[in-house]
């Protein structure tokens, strides 16, 4: 992850109407965010959060 991003946070939402919820009423009444970029997947083929390291 390089770009002027600082933090990648993901959350998973049953309906996009509870997402725009949380980003409206939680994530940026914070004083912190000062831009915000979201991007939405339709389906996931794979998920994994471990590595392969030896």
């Amino acid at each position: 992850m390089t770009d002027e991003m600082d933090y990648l946070l993901r959350v998973r939402m049953e309906h996009m109407e509870h997402f725009s919820c949380f980003m409206m009423d939680t994530l940026l009444r914070c004083p912190a965010p000062i831009d915000v970029k979201s991007s939405c997947t339709l389906h996931t083929l794979k998920e994994m959060t471990s590595l392969p390291l030896r």
